[in-house]
């Protein structure tokens, strides 16, 4: 089964770098005026449009660039920009061990609300005034660059800075402290523990299980800090993963139904259906990315 999408990792001068920032405006040039082919990284992707318009579409919901629009995307994530000519912005890529080298943990990314990745990943719309404090810090970040000693010190601390102050903007209603404390954990590694095994286990219980939990303890945990129930969470990550596969891969609905952990075809066209309303043929034939 031959993936139809490349899947790319941060280099710069055909060199593996773990930190990147690049402007719109040079990402336009060096593909020469085209839009970029489906893709996805190993890596974090912070797209801060300035005045660029244009849609960005990850993991096949569809979203419009707009001035001070700032997407962020994770690894493994899916995604296509087509920006109208001239576009204005900057592109922050980092990869979780240049977060590790600078004493930034992985818990701190799951803590934040900008960073998503099966659930939707409309941009972070800002005011003035916030962009001006983002400004200073990518700003900061540009210099730093040029720094001959303890350069990807200088740009973590900044880089962690420009992403509290995004989480900071983001008007998603965080958690009660006491359950955010209680059950962020719990999250993460049921999160983790998904990412992983979600194409062998589709029941709450084998992930509780693992958890050393019960499932309502579980569901409650996932309903009070992402507003759904671990479920449809586990559905909404299968269905995902469904879509990827089907879109960029070469493969029967039989041999798919395998890959994604169903012994009968019939119930994962089922399955499909009832996720998206509409079936396998039908999904194929829209075109993921038209």
């Amino acid at each position: 089964m031959a993936s139809q999408f490349p899947s790319y990792e941060l280099q710069h001068d055909h060199q593996s770098v773990p930190f990147a920032l690049r402007t719109m405006e040079e990402i336009e040039q060096a593909n020469q005026g085209k839009p970029d082919r489906p893709h996805r990284h190993n890596y974090y992707t912070v797209l801060w449009s300035f005045t660029a318009t244009g849609t960005h579409m990850i993991d096949f919901v569809n979203y419009e660039i707009g001035s001070q629009h700032i997407f962020f995307v994770s690894p493994g994530q899916v995604h296509q920009v087509r920006t109208n000519p001239d576009p204005s912005g900057v592109v922050l890529l980092f990869t979780l061990e240049f977060l590790q080298m600078n004493g930034i943990r992985e818990e701190f990314i799951d803590r934040l609300r900008i960073f998503r990745t099966c659930e939707e990943n409309p941009p972070l719309v800002i005011s003035e005034n916030q962009a001006s404090t983002l400004r200073l810090y990518v700003d900061q970040m540009q210099q730093a660059q040029q720094l001959p000693d303890y350069r990807y010190e200088a740009l973590g601390a900044w880089l962690k800075l420009f992403l509290i102050a995004s989480n900071n903007a983001c008007d998603l209603a965080p958690a009660h402290p006491q359950e955010l404390q209680a059950g962020q954990t719990i999250l993460r590694q049921f999160k983790q523990l998904v990412e992983s095994h979600v194409t062998e286990w589709h029941k709450v219980s084998d992930y509780a299980n693992q958890l050393f939990i019960t499932p309502n303890h579980l569901n409650d945990v996932v309903r009070s800090l992402l507003g759904q129930t671990a479920k449809e969470y586990i559905q909404r990550r299968l269905t995902l993963e469904a879509k990827r596969r089907a879109a960029f891969e070469t493969t029967t609905t039989k041999e798919l139904a395998h890959t994604l952990g169903f012994r009968d075809p019939s119930h994962f066209t089922k399955f499909f259906r009832t996720q998206t309303g509409q079936s396998l043929s039908e999904f194929k034939a829209q075109g993921a990315w038209s």
